[in-house]
């Protein structure tokens, strides 16, 4: 029942909060970019997070 609520998207790569002010939009989402591409990051290396 979960998956026909929830579909599988894809990842963290598909989550990003909306807002209609671009700005706004951009401040909430670096974060979440930020941690994505460490995340990305110490999967390709293999390395451990610090």
């Amino acid at each position: 029942m979960i998956e026909s609520i929830y579909p599988s998207r894809g990842g963290l790569t598909d989550f990003y909060i909306w807002k209609d002010a671009p700005k706004e939009r951009i401040r909430l989402n670096k974060p979440i970019s930020e941690l994505n591409d460490k995340l990305w990051g110490l999967y390709r290396n293999g390395t451990e997070a610090q």
